[in-house]
């Protein structure tokens, strides 16, 4: 499966969380495939932080503001004659983690025990309802810590979308070892962080 760059040269694509690890690099990559991007956060998570270190700030136009209710921004897509598709990306937290010792798969129960992997649960059961209404309640009750063990099974997307890892994991830890030691060398992250993408998407292609 490789990446479509004549597809994404032009588009509009609103990025919302673009301030946070995740959305930082998916930023930088579709800027990177010529797509035009907006940015749409609360504030920048993390200091430092990938968004400013790459200068994301600069570069991408960002509206500032509070979008905690996924519904709100998918009944605004809906509303929008322009808006084509929707990806909602959450996180591997958002499973009812017990510790089984097994991968994650999609059937498997949302929620979890912390406030974080409950609120990606949620997420998760708002977009499959969606264009449906859903009803909240707020649990009083006790917050544990995060779950430590996080194992996803993505025999799915290997199946259905033909979908491998291009690195391994000795390599995806020698990119992170090598971001962290350029960013405590005091390199230019700005030229460092868009290298690794290239790198990463020549190998994609």
């Amino acid at each position: 499966m490789s990446v479509d760059k004549p597809f994404w040269r032009g588009k509009r694509v609103l990025m919302t969380g673009h301030t946070g690890f995740k959305g930082a690099w998916l930023t930088l990559w579709l800027k990177q495939l010529g797509a035009d991007v907006t940015g749409l956060a609360d504030g920048v998570p993390t200091t430092p932080s990938l968004f400013g270190l790459a200068g994301l700030r600069d570069a991408v136009p960002t509206r500032w503001a509070d979008v905690r209710d996924v519904q709100a921004v998918l009944h605004a897509v809906r509303r929008s004659p322009e808006a084509r598709s929707v990806v909602n990306v959450t996180s591997d937290k958002c499973y009812d983690n017990h510790a089984q010792g097994r991968p994650f798969r999609e059937d498997d129960p949302m929620g979890s025990h912390d406030p974080y992997s409950r609120s990606k649960g949620c997420t998760e059961r708002v977009a499959e309802r969606w264009p449906g209404e859903l009803r909240w309640a707020v649990d009083d009750g006790p917050r544990p810590h995060e779950a430590g063990l996080l194992l996803l099974d993505s025999s799915k997307a290997r199946e259905r979308l033909g979908w491998t890892p291009r690195w391994n994991l000795a390599e995806g830890l020698n990119a992170t070892i090598a971001w962290y030691a350029a960013l405590h060398g005091s390199a230019d992250m700005r030229e460092v962080s868009p290298e690794q993408i290239s790198a990463f998407a020549a190998i994609t292609a």
